[in-house]
């Protein structure tokens, strides 16, 4: 199993370990580490600071921080009035909102009763006789109505008279 470890690609990378004058075992040349203290300096020195530098560099910073918070402190607080103010319209919108529903059902059936009439006009005799049938019609309903009304008032006089 070793040996099918050792054959792998990705095991093979481990086993390459340098061998004699910079090759590894596999016969691939290693390159030679580099010492640190023979390479070049890549940035010049930074200039020391001093203590009242690095003091008043906080305070800047500390006060940005600070007005930061007063802005942010700032925008909430007035995000919370409006929200307050929001708040106390919403009934009123509400309301509002209902009578202008109620205003627009109002007109769409005044809207429909004079669309209705508009179409009847063309026909107005037929329409004209057909009306005045369905007003008898009504008319004998009602009269109907009232003798069934006679029919169940009658006794029920006779019963409050006898009392």
């Amino acid at each position: 199993m070793l040996d099918r470890m050792k054959s792998s690609t990705r095991c093979r990378r481990r086993w390459q370990r340098p061998g004699p004058s910079g090759t590894s075992q596999t016969g691939r040349r290693v390159p030679d580490p580099v010492p640190a203290a023979t390479a070049a300096p890549t940035a010049p020195q930074e200039r020391v600071k001093t203590e009242e530098e690095v003091a008043r560099e906080r305070e800047e910073e500390l006060a940005k921080l600070q007005s930061d918070i007063d802005e942010g402190t700032a925008a909430i607080e007035e995000l919370v009035s409006k929200r307050g103010l929001l708040g106390s319209l919403l009934p009123q919108l509400r309301a509002q909102l209902a009578a202008v529903a109620d205003k627009a059902r109002e007109l769409e059936r005044a809207y429909l009763v004079r669309k209705a009439c508009l179409d009847m006009l063309p026909q107005a005799d037929e329409n004209i006789a057909r009306l005045a049938s369905e007003l008898d019609a009504a008319v004998a309903a009602l009269a109907a109505l009232g003798a069934e009304w006679e029919a169940h008032r009658g006794p029920l006089v006779a019963a409050v008279i006898a009392e």
